[in-house]
């Protein structure tokens, strides 16, 4: 009797050790099995945030190349922004980068003219007169809002006169002189000779070899029609004539429909001229030019 429960506690213990390991491997197998489907759904994630960062940095670099100037503004103003960042923001950097080119095309015009008024005194004629005259005119700013400043441009004169008749003109009579010659102009029964307007040549070609002039009107004789009965017609034909046989393009202020390439240099041409009618002029010359 002992020996048989002695037997089935052994038979017992064994199915029992048995089982244990079974429901071991059981457990062990499941555990590899979950740990297998991590390991993939792992990947399968890093696959596909591979993906995306391939994506978002494709359209990175397009957005490097479409707008340079918004980008640099953007991670400029945003130094911690993520790639995933940025490529959400287009529309933002596309409005920066409007901004950016706007002020990068005034500063490269601000240091352009700044150059060319420069060079513009130096081309001065020692027996002419020369002044300068600085003029107020808004631009942008980085940020892109509207900023006043201030842009010189030089003034060249063969002869000078004075509207105040009350002063005693016994020490510079030639100012009066030229006063009155105005009027012998403005029914062009007076012109300046040739000689004077190759010497406007000369500034013309000293300044830059690739310039437009405009012919502005002198405010002493109104807009007439046709062209050819105007002031400037008559008393710029022998100008204009010289203009034309060194391929200097020329335009009237007043009758023609310019325009202009961003890096061509202007000068203006007029008969007579005051210092209001001067900046004025130039002033009106400058904003056709921001409408380009």
């Amino acid at each position: 009797m002992g020996a048989i429960i002695i037997l089935v506690l052994i038979t017992l213990v064994l199915v029992y050790s048995i089982m244990a390991k079974n429901e071991e491997k059981k457990r062990i197998e499941e555990e590899r099995i979950k740990e297998a489907k991590k390991r993939e759904d792992a990947i399968r994630k890093a696959s596909a945030l591979e993906e995306v960062r391939k994506q978002k940095e494709q359209v990175y670099q397009l957005f490097v190349k479409k707008y340079p100037y918004g980008m640099a503004s953007y991670k400029k103003h945003n130094p911690s922004a993520t790639i995933f960042d940025i490529v959400g923001n287009e529309t933002k950097i596309k409005s920066l980068d409007m901004v950016g080119r706007e002020y990068e095309i005034f500063t490269t015009w601000s240091m352009r003219q700044e150059a060319f008024a420069e060079r513009s005194r130096r081309q001065s004629p020692d027996v002419w007169g020369c002044y300068c005259y600085d003029i107020r005119l808004v631009g942008v700013n980085e940020e892109g809002r509207d900023s006043s400043y201030s842009f010189r441009i030089w003034q060249h004169f063969k002869r000078s006169y004075c509207l105040d008749e009350s002063l005693d003109y016994s020490s510079s009579p030639s100012q009066k002189k030229n006063l009155e010659s105005l009027c012998k102009f403005k029914k062009n029964t007076r012109y300046f000779s040739p000689s004077v307007y190759d010497e406007v040549l000369q500034i013309i070609e000293g300044l830059s070899d690739n310039l437009v002039v405009l012919f502005s009107g002198s405010g002493i004789s109104p807009v007439v029609t046709p062209y050819t009965d105007s002031l400037n017609y008559h008393q710029f034909y022998y100008l204009r004539q010289e203009l034309d046989k060194r391929d200097i393009r020329h335009w009237e202020i007043d009758y023609d429909e310019f325009s202009f390439d961003e890096k061509q240099d202007i000068v203006i041409v007029e008969l007579d001229t005051n210092n209001s009618r001067l900046k004025h002029t130039c002033e009106n010359v400058f904003l056709s030019l921001t409408k380009v």
